[in-house]
């Protein structure tokens, strides 16, 4: 694989090109994998470039707004539902503030 590079003022940067997804297959997120994309984004820009960068951010935000939407249809409360995408992502983190809070922040987990 060959790198090509710009020269911009002193530096020589890389060009870096995402490949252009395939027709049909891209959907609209939802608004638990924009909650996530924003946060991500936010608090979590190491993360959010490595996704970004090796093509996986748009099937990471689109698993979890499937799955926060499968969830939803079978009647869970969102606070569970939150609480369980935290569970699945962070365990450890999820089960030492379940000790030392109470249900109420539950939706804030996401945000961890």
């Amino acid at each position: 694989m060959e790198i090509s590079y710009s020269c911009v003022g002193d530096y020589l940067l890389p060009d870096i090109r995402l490949n252009e997804p395939q027709s049909g297959i891209v959907k609209p997120l939802g608004r638990y994998g924009l909650l996530r994309q924003k946060h991500l984004q936010r608090h979590r820009s190491i993360t959010y470039s490595s996704l970004l960068l090796t093509e996986r951010l748009y099937h990471h935000l689109r698993d979890l707004d499937e799955i926060a939407y499968e969830r939803r249809l079978r009647g869970v409360p969102e606070e569970i539902i939150l609480a369980e995408l935290v569970y699945e992502y962070n365990s450890t983190l999820w089960a030492g503030r379940r000790q030392s809070a109470s249900c109420s922040f539950l939706p804030r987990l996401l945000y961890t």
